[in-house]
């Protein structure tokens, strides 16, 4: 089993690096796309950050569900005897690609009008609380009812029905 954790690790470290190097980038990205001042370009440039973060938020999605059914790895925090170390670097894992997926939603404030763009930063408050408000009520939602589901297939197995 400790096969299945080192390539769920790796795969998470790979996703990660790819949205940090997508940040790390954004200026002459930007640059590239938004220069030539259509609205075709803004459309264009607009949709590939959202597909991204889309892509990212499914992966999340589809990983997660993966790993919470097909591992021994428990992520639920209120059995605190089934945690181990695996479980911590699981949500340092998902936590980092949370806030790579913030820093790729950051990349759409050129397109933003004026006084939006000017709250619309890392550094806002608002936008933080939100942004880990959300994150936290999809991580507890999805980790609840999963491990529900997997602690009633395990049951039902033991009980033979």
């Amino acid at each position: 089993m400790v096969c299945g954790k080192v390539a769920v690790c790796q795969e998470l470290d790979f996703f990660l690096t790819a949205k940090q190097l997508t940040y790390l980038c954004r200026k002459p990205f930007m640059k590239m796309m938004l220069s030539t001042g259509k609205v075709r370009s803004r459309i264009i440039y607009a949709a590939l950050v959202s597909l991204t973060v889309i892509s990212a938020a499914v992966y999340v999605h589809a990983s997660l569900v993966s790993l919470i059914l097909n591992s021994n790895i428990t992520l639920e925090l209120y059995q605190w005897f089934n945690l181990s170390i695996y479980s911590a670097i699981v949500y340092v894992s998902y936590m980092a690609i949370f806030f790579a997926m913030l820093l790729v939603v950051l990349l759409l404030k050129p397109l933003l009008p004026g006084k939006l763009k000017k709250t619309f930063s890392i550094t806002s408050r608002k936008l933080l609380f939100a942004f880990s408000v959300i994150c936290s009520l999809y991580l507890t939602v999805t980790i609840g009812v999963l491990g529900f589901k997997k602690e009633e297939n395990r049951l039902s197995l033991l009980t033979n029905r």
